[in-house]
């Protein structure tokens, strides 16, 4: 969660509050197996319910800020639990398939052998229907504003599958491509800041 306080604190100044959370086998969280969203979207469910339990936020709304796989995160827990007003989804990869595909190519690796691999792996690790956990697949269930950036030189992710999965949502959506790598708020910090504020002044 460290790599959010940036984020934490031109939301605080334009008046947001944030709450940061590190997923399992992440930080401080216990755990030694990242499941790519398959099982972390409970708990963001559970730190958007404790957050709407609170008093002071009777009346509020409350949305996901994710980068990277925390978007897809957020992607999945509002299709799964129609949760949320408002989803910020920045460098988010399509599917399993698209990543590693991507990684592979990436290494110079062929990506006809390695990936039939890495999909047999995944199915091992995280069960039959892993690919149902994928936000080129949840987002058509997402009926809140949101909001998707790719970064045109990306080395994590393919960037376009951002654009992919902005077509595939329902609106009001906004798209946003940085000329930035993967971190693009590190590499362009008040563009990116102008960006995120302008779509919560004018949906939430």
């Amino acid at each position: 969660k460290v790599r959010m306080f940036g984020h934490s604190e031109y939301l605080k100044k334009a008046g947001y509050s944030t709450l940061l959370i590190d997923l399992r086998s992440f930080g401080k969280s216990d755990g030694n197996k990242i499941t790519f969203g398959v099982n972390e979207w409970k708990e963001v469910e559970a730190a958007y319910d404790y957050m709407k339990s609170l008093s002071e936020n009777k009346g509020k709304k409350i949305g996901f800020l994710g980068i990277s796989m925390g978007g897809v995160i957020s992607i999945i827990t509002s299709a799964i639990t129609g949760k949320g007003d408002f989803i910020i989804a920045s460098t988010p990869y399509a599917s399993f398939r698209s990543l590693f595909d991507f990684q592979i190519r990436k290494r110079g690796l062929p990506s006809f052998l390695f990936l039939p691999i890495l999909r047999a792996v995944a199915l091992f690790e995280l069960g039959f229907n892993y690919e149902y956990y994928t936000a080129i697949n949840m987002v058509g269930k997402v009926n809140v504003p949101i909001f998707i950036t790719a970064a045109s030189k990306d080395q994590i992710v393919n960037s376009a599958d951002a654009k992919d999965i902005y077509d595939k949502a329902n609106t009001p959506k906004e798209y946003w491509q940085t000329n930035t790598s993967h971190r693009a708020f590190k590499n362009n910090p008040k563009v990116f800041q102008k960006k995120i504020l302008n779509f919560l002044s004018k949906y939430i």
